[in-house]
């Protein structure tokens, strides 16, 4: 309950920063008139829940106490579903229900099928990256599954965008499901892959890449 309630908070905040970014762009030579969400790794994930879940902002923002328009949402290596792996969560999770639906934009997704989103993959996902989960037979990746994907929808989109056939989810693999889903609704949503690049650090031709993420998330129609 108090973990639920703390990200709830963590997306109120959220939508404070982003009302705060509107009402002072203007000073910082940014166009009030278009907000762009960006998130990086789990900064993704509460970008893609402030976009989709519109939380009100925390009492007393000082942007305003209404979360506005959100012309796009702009994401690097999402971990749509490893974030949930550090020790207790496989406790955490059958406890509360709520706490999956809480941490991903999954409940909300169906609401805003008009919502541009713009998502970004490093060609390098795996190597030393401690988020790589090893799921090394069914029973592993029946256990990761379980709390977090009682239906097997998630498991589903998982294995037909080509991940765990090699025994490890990672950073690249986890982003497919949000994209195949946003794809299938209809939202005008693309999966460029950033060059050389991978979750710590941007390449040369990695960097170009994502300053046209942002170009893309700018454009109108």
């Amino acid at each position: 309950m108090a973990v639920h309630h703390h990200d709830q908070l963590i997306g109120s905040q959220a939508a404070c920063a982003v009302e705060f970014a509107r009402a002072h762009a203007a000073e910082y030579g940014g166009d009030p008139a278009t907000m762009i969400v960006f998130g990086h790794s789990k900064g993704a994930n509460t970008g893609a829940l402030v976009t989709f879940a519109r939380p009100e902002p925390t009492a007393g923002c000082l942007g305003g106490a209404t979360l506005g328009a959100i012309d796009a949402l702009v994401t690097r290596d999402g971990d749509w579903l490893l974030q949930l792996t550090f020790l207790g969560w496989d406790r955490l999770l059958p406890a509360d229900p709520r706490l999956m639906a809480s941490l991903t934009p999954w409940t909300y997704l169906a609401e805003h099928k008009d919502q541009k989103v713009v998502m970004l993959a490093s060609e390098i996902p795996k190597g030393d990256l401690p988020l790589d989960r090893p799921l090394p037979d069914p029973e592993a990746m029946n256990a990761f599954f379980a709390p977090r994907d009682p239906t097997g929808v998630l498991r589903t989109q998982v294995e037909e965008n080509g991940a765990l056939t090699d025994g490890i989810l990672d950073l690249r693999e986890a982003q497919g499901p949000l994209y195949s889903v946003l794809k299938a609704q209809g939202n005008p949503v693309s999966l460029d892959v950033l060059p050389g690049s991978n979750h710590l650090s941007l390449s040369d031709e990695g960097w170009d890449v994502f300053l046209a993420a942002f170009e893309k998330a700018a454009a109108k129609g």
